[in-house]
């Protein structure tokens, strides 16, 4: 492959990522979760990387089964913190 056909590859495949970045960015914002639509997203090669916090497992693994639902998407690399909240602590009840 000489120089400018790969130069041009280069830039289809760097328009794809940007494509499909798009695509993510827009279905993670459709699941109308706020913590999913603060993700910070990157995508090379068809391997998306997610990136952010949430407060809970449960919204972690949302956000990469999301990311594997959008067509394009190789595989997905997450790179998201759960936030370490502090579990409630029962009231205590003074029954008298």
């Amino acid at each position: 492959m000489d120089a400018l056909t790969q130069s041009e590859a280069t830039r289809g495949g760097q328009a794809a990522d940007r494509e499909l970045q798009r695509r993510i960015v827009n279905f993670l914002f459709e699941k109308g979760l706020w913590s999913l639509q603060h993700l910070e997203t990157e995508v090379h090669g068809g391997v998306a990387v997610i990136k952010g916090r949430v407060r809970t497992y449960y919204e972690k693994q949302l956000a990469t089964c999301c990311c594997q639902r959008v067509a394009g998407v190789l595989r997905v690399i997450n790179d998201v913190c759960v936030l370490d909240v502090a579990p409630a602590t029962p009231r205590s009840s003074n029954l008298t």
